[in-house]
C-alpha cells in the first residue's frame, strides 16, 4: 500500500518507537500497525529490530540537537521521511532561525522529505511545550486521528537506552524529566478519548485505563 508523502491519516494504527529498552520486545506489537515514525538516532538500534520494520512506512523524527541521519541506514530500511519537531506555531511565519535550521537539515539529508511540525498540531497541544520529542511523537501521532496508537521504547528514563546512539544521554541525566513525560503523556491520554493507546514499556507508574492498555515489561 502507498501512502501520500507523511500522511498517515487515513491508517487505524500508528505506531511510536522510541528509544528505551523496552524496543526490544518490538515483536509483540510490530505486526499492528503499517506505518510508524521512529524517534531520535537510531542507527545502531535499526540493525537488531529493524528485520520487524521491513515493509512498513516508516517516518524518522529528529530534533534540534541531532539533525542528521545515517543514509545507508535510511537506504536500508527504505526511510524517505524525516519529520523535525519544529515549525511555525500559532498561524505566525516561520522564525529566520528556524527557516535557516530547515534549509540546513534538507541540505545534510538529501535523500528524503523533510517535514515541519504540521499546521494546528501545536494549537491543540494541552501543554506549553513538548518535553521531548516522544512525547511530540504520540502528539503527532494523535493528531492523524487513528484509531489505536502503539507506543514501545518510551520508557520514561525508568530504563537506559536499548542501544548506544551518536546523540545518548543516560537515565541519570533525565531521570528529572520522567514524571513530567509521564505527566504529558497522559494529558494526551485524557485529551483524545477516542483513540486507543497501547503501550509497552519498562515504566512502572504508568497505569492501564479507559483508552489505555499498559504492558509493563
Amino acid at each position: 500500500m502507498m501512502y501520500s508523502t507523511c500522511d498517515f491519516s487515513k491508517l487505524d494504527s500508528i505506531g511510536v518507537i522510541c528509544r528505551g529498552a523496552s524496543i526490544s520486545k518490538i515483536s509483540k506489537v510490530s505486526d499492528r500497525f503499517e506505518a510508524c515514525f521512529l524517534v531520535g538516532q537510531f542507527e545502531n538500534s535499526l540493525t537488531k529490530i529493524g528485520k520487524y520494520l521491513r515493509n512498513k512506512h516508516i517516518v524518522q523524527v529528529i530534533n534540534k540537537c541531532a539533525i542528521q541521519t545515517d543514509r545507508k541506514v535510511c537506504e536500508r530500511y527504505r526511510i524517505r521521511d524525516i519529520q523535525c519537531n519544529f515549525g511555525s506555531y500559532f498561524g505566525e511565519e516561520l522564525s529566520e532561525g528556524k527557516t535557516a535550521l530547515f534549509k540546513k537539515i534538507r541540505k545534510k539529508n538529501p535523500w528524503a522529505e523533510v517535514h515541519l511540525v504540521p499546521d494546528g498540531l501545536a494549537a491543540r497541544r494541552p501543554m506549553d511545550k513538548w518535553e521531548t520529542t516522544g512525547i511530540y511523537a504520540v502528539d503527532l501521532a494523535c493528531f492523524l486521528k487513528p484509531k489505536e496508537i502503539h507506543v514501545i521504547g518510551l520508557d520514561f528514563y525508568e530504563s537506559d537506552y536499548f542501544a548506544k546512539e551518536k546523540l545518548h544521554a543516560g537515565i541519570k541525566a533525565n531521570r528529572a524529566r520522567g514524571q513530567a513525560m509521564r505527566e504529558q503523556f497522559m494529558k494526551l491520554v485524557d485529551r483524545d478519548k477516542d483513540i486507543h493507546f497501547n503501550v509497552v514499556t519498562h515504566s512502572r507508574h504508568l497505569k492501564s485505563g479507559d483508552n489505555l492498555s499498559v504492558r509493563v515489561i
